[in-house]
């Protein structure tokens, strides 16, 4: 099994461990992100949320945390902390984050205009901790006998 830091930056996942950095940029995306918002949140300056993680790898990836600001061009509106009891994007895949019931409105309720008016988000910066296990790795083996 692997574990690993990942961090993002406006949407493009990177990985602390150079190795496996490539093969995480292409293989996980956020494609999607869902906004709740109620009276009763708005005035306490939360949101409730989720978001989808797409997975194209051949193995599958456990999501135990994440931590993520999301905005718009570059302005933050949202951010969360949250742990994940079970959240596994399986192999070539799409999973559910479940529901995030305290996201912060970062720059309270005029915030709300802007995620109306212009409905796509963007992941400003988010670290994500994660595990994945692959099995069957082909190897190549030189063996020089003298």
């Amino acid at each position: 099994m692997v574990v690993l830091r990942v961090s993002t930056v406006l949407g493009t996942l990177s990985c602390a461990a150079l190795v496996f950095a490539q093969g995480l940029n292409a293989g996980l995306q956020v494609s999607h992100i869902s906004v709740a918002l109620t009276d009763a949140a708005i005035l306490q300056n939360q949101a409730s949320m989720n978001f989808d993680v797409t997975n194209t790898m051949p193995t599958s990836v456990t999501i135990t945390s994440m931590s993520a600001v999301i905005g718009i061009l570059g302005n933050p509106i949202l951010s969360f902390d949250q742990a994940f009891p079970s959240f596994v994007v399986p192999a070539s895949g799409t999973a559910n984050s479940g529901t995030i019931p305290n996201a912060t409105l970062t720059e309270g309720a005029l915030s709300l205009l802007q995620i109306i008016l212009l409905p796509d988000l963007d992941i400003i910066n988010a670290d994500m901790t994660l595990s994945m296990q692959q099995i069957g790795i082909p190897v190549n083996f030189t063996l020089n006998l003298t």
